[in-house]
């Protein structure tokens, strides 16, 4: 069970951080071995502890110290180091791959996971490149947002930069509710975004649906609870 700063929980990241935890019970899809790219500190802290080989990526020197700290407070594995998603001509830390397999996340970087990322068309437009740059190259990404205003044109830009790319249509699954009323006083709304996840396979009518859905997964209710306070030294 995580434990990060009341800064670093919001809605988007409390919902990949649900996904993950209940993600553990399937054998296919479970952290363990997987290399993650993880672009928020909850959701990170969370991979971590559910035994994903994690790097926790940010802009901000204090945010990446709190975070190395945090972990370390909960014996957790994890690196930090900084990237900007918006310098898009500073390629992502996975390594390319002559032939990636798509569906199978065999890249170096398993898995890369987004949250609160759509804030507006400038970072739309910068997430669709770098959401088509992960799956170029092989990897699982998981993308969740609160805000919907953004994600017609994030998925519009998405669909061409993936045109050529068979791994299933973009798109967001159903809102999901994220109720932390008592903890940290607020209920809301969340969408999730699962592309290129392992086992993707392609069904005749419907697109291509990934393990989960083939198995009737949806997303849990709150499996995770967050105890929002961390020392700092």
């Amino acid at each position: 069970m995580p434990i990060a700063v009341p800064g670093a929980i919001s809605p988007a990241s409390l919902a990949i951080a649900q996904y993950l935890a209940a993600l553990q019970h399937d054998t296919e899809l479970a952290l363990p071995n997987r290399k993650v790219l993880c672009f928020d500190q909850l959701c990170a802290l969370t991979a971590a502890s559910c035994g994903g080989t994690v790097t926790f990526f940010d802009t901000d020197t204090r945010t990446l110290e709190v975070t190395q700290r945090a972990a370390e407070a909960q014996q957790l594995s994890l690196k930090t180091s900084t990237l900007d998603l918006k310098a898009v001509a500073e390629p992502l830390p996975i390594d390319d791959q002559t032939a990636p397999t798509y569906g199978t996340a065999t890249g170096i970087a398993n898995l890369v996971i987004l949250s609160d990322v759509l804030a507006d068309e400038t970072s739309a437009q910068c997430l669709a490149t770098r959401v088509g740059e992960a799956v170029k190259l092989g990897a699982w990404v998981l993308l969740a947002d609160e805000k919907p205003s953004c994600r017609e044109a994030f998925l519009d830009l998405l669909e061409v930069e993936l045109r050529h790319v068979d791994c299933g249509c973009p798109y967001f699954d159903a809102e999901c509710a994220i109720d932390q009323k008592l903890s940290l006083g607020w209920a809301t709304e969340v969408a999730l975004l699962r592309l290129n996840s392992p086992g993707y396979a392609p069904a005749l009518d419907t697109g291509y649906l990934s393990l989960e859905e083939r198995r009737g997964f949806s997303l849990p209710g709150p499996v995770v609870q967050v105890t929002s306070q961390v020392a700092e030294s």
